[in-house]
């Protein structure tokens, strides 16, 4: 923990009962920020399973750690001392900015404050039923398969911290006033499966689902469990192959292509499948790592808390309880971050001696280039 924290004196209501808001929440006091979560009845993740020995909610001591708690109503004074104020109910986000027009609020809600699903109920299920994820997603034949966990509720409340990071910025930089900041987990969804629909809208061409799973796709088995060798360059085809003991097919000039594998898939899966079953997860993983090929075994959950590479990178987080939290997403060179403590403090005020230490700093405009004054849109996922 660094002595001054990027987000050191901004101050958060958070109203949200959406696991989607306390990410963003928990995000934003991560870096600094005093969040206080107005429960003036129980957020509904602390009813959300599994618990731990004592009873609590194992989600709810991961998502909502890092914030002080309210249990009472917020008073006036409270809304006028906030930068930001975080909801989840569609109906007063509006009412929210107008009146506390110096605060920006951030609704994160299903389908957004505007359309014809505005204001209806939904969840993790159904943002990847309506993005497209859940159609695109699994085999030929079985049902629907949405994303694993919260998937939608965590890219939702990472794309909020974003979004607030940029308004706070602005806000900053030139004295501006409040404003409204409408998130739509099933947009945000949308936008990370942009390849199918988009395809549909331009071609007519409809995503099938995969008929099953063989290298080209995803994991296969090995000896003490399944690891993924979706290989791109033909570089990396030719050093794994011979890994594998399969001269023949690294010399193989069209399964060198990884557009043309699909087609040829008879020619060579079987042999590699069973290549790869003599092998263990992390002994593959170390022989085609000295060769500089892309690869990756599939970690159970137990083992990830001991993974060599998370450990040396110090990913792990040890909170003063002794739990292990997932640290910061990114190693900025200016920015903070600390580790959550395990119980909210109970608050019926911000802190009163808090105070913004950082001062945003615009990047230095560039010349007028040629494409100066064109928008872009980009909906591409690398």
């Amino acid at each position: 923990m660094t002595a001054t924290l990027t987000l050191d004196g901004i101050r958060v209501l958070d109203f949200g009962t959406r696991p989607s808001t306390a990410w963003c929440g928990r995000l934003l006091a991560d870096f600094g920020a005093q969040v206080i979560g107005v429960e003036t009845s129980p957020h509904p993740l602390r009813s959300q399973g599994p618990f731990d020995p004592d009873g609590n909610s194992i989600v709810s001591r991961y998502l909502l750690a890092g914030r002080d708690l309210l249990q009472d109503a917020a008073t006036p004074a409270l809304m006028s001392a906030a930068h930001v104020i975080l909801t989840s109910d569609t109906h007063e986000a509006s009412a929210l900015q107008q009146d506390h027009p110096q605060a920006i609020v951030c609704a994160i809600t299903p389908y957004g404050l505007t359309g014809a699903h505005s204001g209806e109920p939904g969840n993790d299920l159904t943002a990847c039923a309506g993005s497209s994820w859940a159609y695109v997603n699994g085999l030929q034949g079985r049902p629907p398969l949405k994303c694993s966990g919260l998937q939608a509720s965590y890219q939702s409340g990472t794309f909020a911290f974003g979004i607030l990071l940029a308004a706070l910025i602005e806000q900053l930089a030139h004295n501006s006033p409040g404003q409204l900041i409408d998130i739509s987990e099933r947009e945000v969804l949308v936008s990370t499966a942009a390849p199918a629909p988009l395809r549909y809208q331009y071609s007519g061409f409809n995503w099938a689902r995969k008929s099953g799973v063989d290298m080209n796709e995803g994991p296969v088995p090995v000896k003490d469990g399944w690891f993924a060798l979706t290989i791109s360059r033909p570089a990396f085809w030719i050093k794994a192959m011979e890994v594998l003991g399969l001269p023949d097919l690294a010399t193989d000039k069209e399964l060198q292509q990884a557009g043309l594998r699909p087609k040829l898939k008879d020619r060579f899966v079987d042999r590699v499948g069973s290549a790869m079953s003599e092998w263990t997860r992390m002994d593959l993983f170390n022989a085609l790592g000295e060769r500089r090929v892309i690869a990756g075994p599939v970690l159970r959950m137990d083992e990830l808390a001991d993974n060599p590479q998370f450990v040396a990178r110090g990913f792990f987080r040890e909170a003063s309880d002794g739990l292990k939290y997932p640290g910061p997403f990114a190693r900025m060179t200016a920015s903070g971050w600390r580790t959550p403590g395990p119980r909210p403090r109970k608050v019926t005020s911000f802190d009163a001696n808090a105070e913004i230490k950082t001062t945003p700093v615009r990047a230095a405009r560039g010349g007028q280039g040629p494409l100066a004054g064109f928008r872009g849109l980009v909906l591409t996922q690398a």
